[in-house]
């Protein structure tokens, strides 16, 4: 004889409800996370106390081991090391942020947001410190897939960085404006 009795369908819609409403606290929950990661990311290009914060966070989030943590935690370093007076700070900070956004990369090499951060790190970087050999390989590929990225807050960031970017050229802003016509969040980022 069973223990367990037949679960009637009232139960089973029950179960549903239930398991949904899971799964979208789940989901809600981890795209809160991405946004309080990129705000803090953003927050920490202004000021050196922001990016303390931000190193703090990124280390401690960085239990999962996604690539998408590694390459946000590097760039927590690369802050720590824009903000810092002093050169060993600066270079050992310069050598970890890099290190953790190659890594997250080589774990998600389809990543659009790691290419672009990347992207922007080589950018910004002095010549001197020999980090620019994948601004060619990561432009071709934001231009290649901005078009199809589905996270709007992700494109309006790409979108807007690739326009004020001084050194992207004018025909390189013309293939993005190309792109956001392509884009479903067209309308959302010309207003």
């Amino acid at each position: 004889m069973s223990v367990f009795k037949p679960i009637n369908s009232t139960m089973k819609k029950t179960l549903i409800i239930i398991s949904l409403w899971f799964m979208q606290v789940q989901v809600s929950s981890a795209n809160d996370q991405v946004m309080a990661v990129r705000n803090l990311f953003y927050s920490a290009t202004v000021s050196s106390d922001s990016a303390d914060v931000f190193l703090v966070k990124m280390q401690a989030l960085n239990k999962g081991n996604s690539a998408f943590i590694i390459g946000y935690e590097g760039m927590a370093h690369l802050m720590i090391c824009y903000h810092s007076f002093n050169p060993y700070a600066k270079w050992k900070n310069f050598v970890k942020g890099k290190s953790l956004i190659e890594k997250a990369i080589e774990k998600d090499s389809t990543n659009i947001e790691l290419r672009f951060l990347r992207l922007s790190v080589q950018l910004n970087t002095p010549s001197f410190l020999s980090y620019s050999s994948n601004i060619n390989e990561d432009k071709a590929y934001i231009f290649k897939n901005i078009s199809l990225v589905s996270d709007e807050d992700l494109f309006k960031r790409i979108y807007n960085y690739t326009l004020q970017a001084k050194k992207i050229t004018q025909e390189e802003k013309n293939t993005m404006k190309q792109a956001l016509a392509k884009n479903q969040y067209a309308k959302a980022t010309t207003n």
